[in-house]
């Protein structure tokens, strides 16, 4: 139950921070450090409480990390 709370909860971070995105030229997308810290350190307390999250999460969190931040 905790590990279903944990994924929305980040879920619900990530969709407040990309909607906190600013259209630049190049339709560069760029959040704020320090909200890109935000979610990185909630996403690293969700891997240390969830010992086998799907890989599929893992891979989806890295490509908007790397893409947005």
């Amino acid at each position: 139950m905790n590990k279903v709370i944990i994924f929305i909860l980040i879920i619900i971070t990530l969709s407040f921070v990309l909607g906190e995105t600013n259209e630049a030229d190049g339709l560069v997308c760029k959040i704020k450090s320090q909200d890109c810290s935000e979610v990185f350190n909630a996403f690293m307390d969700a891997k240390k409480n969830w010992k086998e999250m799907p890989e599929s999460f893992n891979s989806l969190f890295v490509s908007l990390f790397f893409n947005y931040c």
